[in-house]
């Protein structure tokens, strides 16, 4: 109907817009592990996305030597891989 606004305007207006970048959220994760590494279930958690991506992500990361995997399911950024993006 006109003069509603739709739920994209809405958005918009609460200075909603876009939400944070997962694949920038997963880097940053990475980043500040700790020396055991992060959980996949967390960083699906701090990502907000699914097991299947995450671990594509991590895959990807690990090949191009940016992320390593400490154990079963614990990841964190290979030091020195890249941590100026």
């Amino acid at each position: 109907m006109p003069g509603q606004d739709t739920p994209q305007e809405d958005d918009q207006a609460d200075g909603g817009g876009p939400g944070p970048d997962p694949e920038a959220m997963l880097w940053a994760a990475l980043r500040l592990a700790p020396e055991e590494g992060v959980s996949v279930p967390d960083l699906m958690h701090q990502t907000g996305m699914g097991r299947r991506w995450v671990y594509y992500r991590l895959t990807a990361l690990a090949a191009a030597g940016r992320a390593t995997q400490i154990t079963r399911s614990q990841w964190r950024a290979t030091p020195g891989g890249g941590d100026d993006e």
